[in-house]
């Protein structure tokens, strides 16, 4: 979830999963997991050293080089 005070801006649409982890996986898909299963992916995989990057405008984007493969399109909220 990404928060601007109490605003959510985004959110991968799970719940109630504590302890779930979200990881960059290598082959460039971010992936968020609880207990082994998956919950949620940016479906990005295939970019390998693919990197993500929270940017200053508020956005969280996946970049394959300098191309954007996925983002929250959260930019200036």
């Amino acid at each position: 979830m990404l928060l601007k005070g109490t605003q959510v801006l985004w959110s991968a649409g799970i719940s109630y999963h504590y302890g779930a982890q979200t990881n960059m996986q290598s082959d460039g898909n971010l992936v968020t997991a609880w207990l082994g299963e998956a919950l949620w992916a940016s479906n990005t995989g295939g970019n390998t050293n693919a990197s993500l990057a929270v940017q200053n405008d508020g956005n969280v984007v996946i970049y394959h080089g300098s191309t954007p493969l996925w983002a929250t399109n959260t930019a200036g909220d």
